[in-house]
C-alpha cells in the first residue's frame, strides 16, 4: 500500500470527519487549531510543513510515527499524554505550555533531545529542575 498525498485542506476534512487514512503525506502545513473534539491524529502521518494543534482540548496522545518537517505546535492541549515524548519524526521547532509540560512531568527525560522554541524551551528548564 503506497503512501497517499493530500492538500493541508484536503487533509484537515478528512481528518476531522475521521476517514484520513493511516500512511499520509499532507503537502503544506496542517492547521487544526481549535479542533476541540480531535482526540489523536492519524498512524503514519506526514506533514510537510507546520503542524497546528492550538487548543485541541480533546488530543489525548500523537502516534510515535507523527512525522512533521516544520514546526509542531501543541499549546492549550491538556489531554495530550507524551509517555514517549514528542515523536523523533518532528523535525522544526515544539511550541507548548506549560500545563502540557506539568501533566507530562514523569516523561520530561523523553523530551531532552527536542527542540523547543525559546520560551517552551525555558518553561521545560524551570518544570525539569522541580523535579
Amino acid at each position: 500500500m503506497g503512501l497517499k498525498t493530500y492538500t493541508s485542506e484536503q487533509a484537515k476534512k478528512l481528518i476531522l470527519s475521521g476517514k484520513l487514512p493511516p500512511i499520509t503525506i499532507v503537502e503544506g502545513y496542517l492547521d487544526l487549531n481549535g479542533c476541540t473534539y480531535l482526540q489523536s491524529l492519524p498512524d503514519g502521518l506526514k506533514v510537510e510543513g507546520w503542524l497546528g494543534l492550538y487548543g485541541c482540548t480533546s488530543l489525548q496522545y500523537l502516534s510515535n510515527d507523527l512525522k512533521v518537517v516544520g514546526w509542531l505546535y501543541l499549546k492549550g492541549c491538556p489531554s495530550l499524554q507524551l509517555p514517549y515524548g514528542i515523536p523523533e519524526g518532528v523535525k522544526g521547532e515544539v511550541w507548548v505550555d506549560e500545563e502540557v509540560l506539568r501533566n507530562n512531568k514523569e516523561h520530561l527525560l523523553t523530551m531532552v533531545n527536542t527542540d523547543f522554541g525559546e520560551e517552551s524551551k525555558e518553561l521545560y528548564k524551570k518544570i525539569l529542575a522541580e523535579g
